[in-house]
């Protein structure tokens, strides 16, 4: 007879992490309080803290750490969603990167495009709708294409960044430390 096991499901959760450059990362465990990995203790790749925001600011400098980008993800009800956003070295706000400021700027040019005619109409068709929504100005066009063109970039910087993070925490593993490299089907893609 067949045996059935029931499948586990994961609890509703949030995560924030910082990307640093070279695979290193901080997690917020908790408001203020930061855990740091891959650190490498007794020979093995660890997670280390929690840490103060002060406490990691002041490794992140001693070591020569740049940060990459926030990364909050989490799921509801099975759910899962992801934010990525970039730190611009400019601005002092990290919390809405470029492709959100360019998705903004294309729904801002729609909400004016579209104005009148949602204003005027009582009951529109689906295809009438369809048809003002897709019939873009090209200024809201093209500040949509570069919203979606910067969210790929996004997408493949996350990917690079857990790939750096992935190869860091094997190398400190496998004892791979004094700067020999390696190479995997993976990197390829990247």
């Amino acid at each position: 007879m067949a045996q059935v096991i029931e499948l586990p499901r994961q609890s509703d959760g949030e995560v924030h992490y910082l990307h640093f450059t070279g695979g290193f990362r901080a997690a917020e465990v908790a408001k203020g309080a930061w855990r740091i990995e891959p650190v490498f203790v007794n020979g093995r790749p660890c997670a280390k803290g929690p840490l103060t925001k002060d406490e990691l600011k002041a490794l992140t400098r001693a070591n020569n750490f740049r940060a990459v980008a926030f990364h909050l993800f989490g799921w509801v009800d099975g759910v899962y969603h992801s934010s990525w956003k970039p730190i611009v070295p400019s601005q002092p706000n990290h919390f809405e990167g470029p492709a959100g400021l360019w998705s903004n700027i294309a729904g801002n040019i729609a909400r004016l495009r579209t104005k009148v005619f949602f204003e005027g109409a009582k009951h529109p068709t689906y295809a009438e709708v369809a048809k003002v929504v897709a019939n873009k100005h090209p200024v809201e066009a093209l500040a949509q294409y570069i919203s979606l063109s910067l969210r790929n970039m996004d997408i493949s910087v996350e990917q690079i960044s857990d790939h750096y993070y992935e190869q860091l925490v094997n190398h400190m593993a496998s004892g791979r430390l004094e700067g020999e490299r390696s190479t995997n089907t993976q990197a390829q893609t990247l």
